[in-house]
């Protein structure tokens, strides 16, 4: 750390976060200390999992500032790793202040909870069962991937995000959505771009250029989350409580456009929509029952014939290698 930071070093910040794991301690188990940090075990009124206080000096200058909760947030991630166990961060007490982690995704994003809107349900339903057998099974991975992300915004919206990009990419990926003659370079990140803006259409309140700024940014935060060491900029949950599509922030010294992850998520998922709303009208009602069928098929190597109709036990599998 430079001199100057040093210098400029105040007390340090006592921080306390209760966490709940997925298993329980041993009994009788006391502090336990690794690294700055040091877990204290709670009474618990379950032995399916354990509480536990997760407590550290935070150093807090005037040259860098210091933020405990993600530093408490990095540390449960870490246990549940080593722990092999899930890891839930309730709340914390930074200092004298009582700090609430909030889990409840409503106070966030009310966008995804009220009520239904069921009015273009059937004719989605019959384009999805009129698209091609590979293409309906992309579009069911990109449904899978899509509903699970929202179950996730509130609790990790960087891998929210992460797993918006993968939505998209489900169909972006594909000759038959997008022509290989369209980007004949085969760039994953221009296919992605162009799946949105084809089948997402534009936005009025935003410039071409800007959309598709926005667009890039989403698909580096894909590259970024698995391969670099770049986060997901806390100016993009910035622009989901404001309500505004991305906020301008100054990573290494140069502007850069952070896409909202509420604005983002309704762009996806207005691509997905849109390119089904292209597609013919001819429905196959067995459709998805196939692919759920396809699902159950495993193909095994019998010790003996079996003949159709007999149970096939464990047993009967040949294992080897």
């Amino acid at each position: 750390m430079p001199d100057e930071a040093k210098s400029s070093s105040s007390s340090p910040i006592s921080v306390e976060s209760l966490l709940r794991l997925s298993k329980s301690f041993p009994a009788g188990l006391s502090d336990v200390r690794f690294g700055k940090y040091t877990l204290k075990p709670l009474p618990c009124a379950s032995s399916e999992f354990g509480d536990v206080l997760l407590c550290f000096d935070d150093q807090l200058t005037s040259h860098e500032g210091a933020h405990p909760e993600q530093e408490s947030e990095i540390v449960a991630r870490f246990l549940g790793l080593v722990l092999n166990a899930m890891v839930e961060r309730t709340a914390s007490r930074i200092g004298t202040l009582n700090v609430s982690a909030d889990l409840d995704p409503r106070h966030k994003y009310p966008q995804f909870f009220g009520t239904a809107d069921v009015a273009g349900l059937s004719d989605y339903a019959d384009r999805l069962l009129s698209l091609p057998s590979d293409l309906c099974r992309q579009f069911v991975r990109a449904c899978h991937t899509y509903s699970f992300s929202l179950r996730l915004v509130s609790a990790d919206p960087a891998f929210a995000f992460f797993l918006l990009v993968v939505a998209a990419e489900c169909l972006s990926s594909q000759k038959g959505v997008i022509p290989v003659s369209e980007v004949p370079k085969g760039k994953s990140g221009d296919r992605f771009c162009l799946f949105l803006t084809r089948f997402g259409g534009s936005e009025p309140d935003l410039p071409d250029a800007t959309l598709r700024d926005l667009l890039k940014t989403a698909y580096r935060n894909r590259s970024a989350f698995a391969h670099e060491w770049r986060e997901i900029s806390v100016a993009q949950l910035i622009a989901d409580s404001q309500g505004r599509p991305y906020m301008p922030h100054w990573p290494d010294g140069r502007k850069e456009l952070a896409p909202g992850l509420t604005w983002f998520a309704e762009r996806v998922r207005g691509a997905l929509l849109g390119y089904l709303r292209s597609a013919a009208v001819q429905p196959e009602r067995e459709l998805i029952a196939d692919l759920a069928r396809e699902r159950g098929v495993l193909k095994l190597k019998f010790k003996r014939d079996i003949r159709a109709g007999q149970p096939i036990l464990l047993s009967d599998v040949d294992l080897d290698d």
